[in-house]
């Protein structure tokens, strides 16, 4: 967890994008950027 001098930035949580579920990924290469990008 991320902590600094106001708790706001540990709690905070971005809103999604209109239509994020319609799209989709493709994630190529097996670097370790796709791999953390799979975690995600």
């Amino acid at each position: 967890m991320y902590y600094s001098y106001g708790n706001y930035e540990a709690f905070a949580r971005p809103k999604k994008p209109e239509n994020v579920e319609n799209k989709s990924a493709y994630l190529i290469g097996s670097g370790l950027a796709s791999l953390a990008a799979a975690c995600f």
